[in-house]
């Protein structure tokens, strides 16, 4: 039996005219460990279904990522560095993990609108 697709979102900063095309996380402990590339544009979403201060780190990761905590507006922007253990946190329900720099290529900043779709 095949593997059923990864949902896909599209997240938007309508306030930065900046869009994302993300995977939403099924396995939150892995997220995108082994990655060694992400594209622009693509990124993974973590729902964790409330607000409360949420965390994320590196282990496993190759690559430079943002990560954009935020509820209905944006609430922070971490860089993570690549194969650390460093906990990046904010209270927040959602996590949008995208390449390093994407944030402020796109210049979504905190308190920011995001909406879906």
């Amino acid at each position: 039996m095949a593997a059923p697709e990864a949902e896909q979102v599209v997240v938007r900063f309508p306030d930065a005219g900046a869009r994302v095309l993300a995977t939403r996380a099924r396995d939150f402990g892995r997220g995108l460990q082994g990655c060694t590339f992400l594209p622009e544009g693509y990124g993974m979403l973590f729902d964790f279904g409330e607000d409360a201060a949420h965390g994320l780190w590196m282990r496993g990761v190759h690559v430079v990522l943002d990560a954009v905590f935020f509820s209905d507006r944006v609430v922070a922007v971490a860089t993570m560095v690549p194969m650390t253990d460093d906990v990046h946190r904010a209270a927040s329900r959602y996590v949008l993990e995208v390449p390093g720099g994407w944030a402020e290529r796109n210049g979504v900043r905190v308190g920011q609108r995001v909406v879906f779709g």
